[in-house]
């Protein structure tokens, strides 16, 4: 489910239409400018933690496991993530780097560097960690 709401929309339609939107817009500045990355949105811990992840990690010390979510659990849907990869525009090119953020589960630190810095955004630290994964994509649109 998307955290955005469409005006007049129902839990039932609104990601269809946040969906449908979102493949106007894209076909519309596609058609306007140059090549577009679209980077699918990080998974979410809050959707199954219900806290932030530094103060899970605060009351679990002693088992940081109980941070951690199953992808599946923590991966929000991406209206604008899809739509960029059902257009098949040659413009729009799109990343997912879940892989690098989760493997069979998504772990509250990797590496002794803590991965969220709140409920659902990443650490400036370990968003430093992606960067090989990251920069080709941004680098092949400016070449």
């Amino acid at each position: 489910m998307t955290p955005f709401r469409v005006a007049g929309s129902t839990d039932e339609t609104n990601t269809a239409l946040t969906h449908e939107g979102y493949a106007n817009y894209l076909e519309t500045i596609a058609s306007e400018t140059t090549d577009i990355l679209v980077v699918r949105d990080t998974p979410y811990p809050k959707h199954t933690l219900k806290t932030s992840v530094p103060e899970c990690l605060s009351i679990n010390e002693t088992a940081p496991e109980n941070c951690s979510g199953a992808p599946s659990a923590w991966l929000p849907s991406d209206p604008l993530y899809t739509a960029a990869q059902e257009l098949n525009d040659p413009s729009i090119s799109t990343l997912d780097l879940t892989d690098h953020i989760c493997g069979d589960v998504c772990q509250p630190t990797v590496g002794g560097v803590i991965v969220y810095f709140d409920a659902s955004h990443l650490t400036a630290t370990y968003s430093r960690t992606l960067t090989p994964y990251l920069e080709p994509s941004v680098t092949g649109l400016v070449e």
